[in-house]
């Protein structure tokens, strides 16, 4: 069950004192690469904590890239409010001030994670907000639209092409 998955992920907060909004960053179907950091690390310059989330280590899947069965969506939507959850529990961290960021299947989850049905239904104590995703549909490899959430509650600007 999803509910019984163990799930880890890597905090990181800025190297001053306080406490922190929270931005967690969701990894695409080809798994974390050395860009996703760097945007996690400009998060980091901006004051931001982030929580790197593992879904795919956290259940031995390397790459979900030509299928998308092993881990899903709705999975990874789950184990960032998990996560979510479980940081609130930290001092330093302010869950109120949440926000997923992700790339690719990450994108997508990042999207759907602003949705608030699904906010309602997985946890209705927060609210993250989708800051950042790149989520890519390929309609029978005819056409790509490239879907790209900047911010939530500014208006979301979406390229389709």
């Amino acid at each position: 069950q999803i509910a019984d998955q163990q799930v880890f992920g890597v905090l990181t907060k800025p190297s001053k004192t306080g406490i922190f909004p929270i931005i967690i960053g969701v990894a695409g179907s080809a798994g974390w690469g050395e860009h996703h950091y760097g945007y996690l690390e400009r998060y980091l310059e901006m004051g931001f904590a982030v929580f790197s989330l593992h879904s795919f280590k956290s259940r031995n899947v390397e790459s979900t890239v030509g299928e998308q069965l092993t881990v899903t969506i709705p999975m990874m939507i789950h184990d960032a409010f998990m996560a979510l959850n479980k940081l609130a529990q930290n001092k330093n961290i302010d869950a109120s001030r949440a926000g997923l960021t992700g790339w690719s299947l990450g994108g997508g989850v990042a999207l759907f994670s602003g949705w608030s049905p699904i906010q309602e239904a997985i946890s209705p104590n927060f609210s993250p907000t989708p800051l950042f995703g790149r989520f890519y549909l390929d309609f029978r490899k005819k056409r790509r639209v490239d879907l790209q959430l900047l911010a939530s509650r500014i208006p979301v600007w979406i390229r389709c092409g």
